[in-house]
């Protein structure tokens, strides 16, 4: 036996040796996380030869077992899409054409992003940027200030956005009340947030379970 298939040979037999320890007398086991982090599954040992070197005859003395198959993926592989935008940010120019989608009283954003919508709302994970938070329904402010009404956060749902960043340069433009308006906006309308936090008991980590 060449010195290569010896230590072949000495491998599996430590391999084989950990699996009848693991499985107990299962007919399968299920071995550690495989390169690509998918679990891989070896068959139980049968009539397996012993491995282990004979001490008097070197490597001559090492029966290997020829019929081990190699293991086998268990799990298919999946995917999952993620899409992140950038600022949603709304000039006084959007705040009017919102006005004209929907009314003073209660504008639309939502037409202003239906380009987009096929894309955001068939990704498995959508994530905005809710630049600047939202004012009090009414109130109009000038720049630098922007105006930003509630029903942005429904124009955000509607676009198919999972998730939104609310952390920036901007977020206490409108003091604590502007960061919890827009917090309170966001659930109400079904999107997750993460960034700002409306008091100092809120998680400051958030994870998300997806697909």
């Amino acid at each position: 036996m060449s010195v290569n298939r010896y230590w072949q040979a000495v491998a599996a037999g430590v391999a084989l040796g950990i699996s009848a320890a693991s499985i107990g007398g299962c007919g399968q086991l299920s071995a550690s996380t495989a390169d690509d982090g998918t679990s891989a599954a070896l068959p139980a040992a049968t009539n397996s030869a012993s491995v282990l070197p004979d001490q008097t005859e070197g490597a001559k003395g090492v029966a290997v077992d020829e019929t081990t198959e190699s293991a086998t993926l268990t799990h298919p592989a999946r995917t999952l899409t993620i899409t992140g935008s950038g600022d949603i940010l709304i000039h006084p120019s959007l705040a009017g054409q919102a006005d004209s989608n929907g009314g003073a009283p209660s504008p639309d954003f939502a037409p202003m992003l239906s380009d987009v919508e096929p894309l955001i709302s068939r990704a498995d994970y959508s994530i905005c940027h809710a630049e600047t938070p939202f004012s009090p329904p009414g109130y109009r402010q000038p720049f630098p200030h922007y105006y930003v009404h509630p029903n942005l956060a429904k124009g955000i749902k509607a676009t198919g956005f999972d998730d939104c960043s609310t952390a920036s340069n901007w977020t206490f433009d409108k003091g604590i009340d502007g960061v919890r308006r827009t917090i309170t906006s966001l659930n109400r309308a079904g999107v997750n947030q993460a960034g700002s936090r409306a008091n100092a008991k809120a998680e400051r980590v958030v994870v998300r379970d997806v697909n």
